[in-house]
């Protein structure tokens, strides 16, 4: 499982000068700062309870990097071995899903509403395959992995599992209401929808373990 998170670090003068700092109207410079703050991001072993990879940045920077250095670094571990990468919504960018396949990796991503919209809103239920094509002007924003725009120059057409699920809850305020989620997945029909979304729980070990390392 891949996710980011801010992290609180120590508060040393060597800290803030490597991760930076926001200015504001509270903050003029470093002698201002009363914390430093990090963007932490981890490949983490959800059956092993283990993090494979795990990296530390300034507070701005983006996860999507970060994911691409994890998957990249820890490529050799995992050759040869069957992977299914969970990630939340953040992760769903075609390059991302590009790069897995490139890899013969598995994925189970939890779908932005707005991702692939197009095609999702034409489903006829609630557990099919959509085509989506990358063309130039997508693929021009690929900028992190190099076979990921390889092979959508050969082959533009991305096939994704979608599976939608409805479900209901209870609010802040008391009241019921509904929820669509979205899951992406190239696992074949072998798996039923509901084993898909069951696998996708075991993401929740790298929220757990990010906690545990915050306290």
């Amino acid at each position: 499982a891949e996710d980011g998170t801010y992290m609180e670090i120590p508060y040393n003068v060597y800290n803030i000068y490597d991760f930076h700092f926001v200015e504001n109207q509270h903050i003029i410079d470093m002698f201002d700062v009363k914390k430093v703050q990090s963007k932490a991001g981890g490949l983490y072993d959800v059956l092993n309870g283990l993090f494979i990879d795990f990296s530390l940045r300034p507070a701005p920077y983006s996860e999507l990097p970060l994911a691409f250095s994890h998957l990249y670094r820890s490529q050799s571990i995992f050759k040869g071995k069957d992977v299914i990468y969970l990630a939340d919504r953040y992760y769903g960018s075609a390059e991302i899903i590009s790069h897995l396949e490139c890899i013969d990796y598995h994925y189970i991503i939890r779908g932005k509403s707005n991702f692939y919209k197009k095609q999702v809103a034409l489903m006829k239920s609630d557990d099919e395959w959509i085509e989506v094509e990358i063309d130039e002007k997508w693929r021009r924003r690929f900028r992190f992995s190099p076979e990921a725009m390889e092979l959508r120059e050969n082959n533009p057409v991305m096939k994704i599992r979608v599976i939608k699920r409805r479900i209901e809850y209870i609010n802040n305020h008391g009241e019921a209401c509904q929820k669509e989620l979205i899951f992406f997945t190239n696992l074949g029909e072998e798996f039923s929808a509901q084993e898909i979304i069951e696998l996708y729980t075991y993401r929740w070990d790298i929220e757990v373990s990010y906690k545990t390392l915050k306290t």
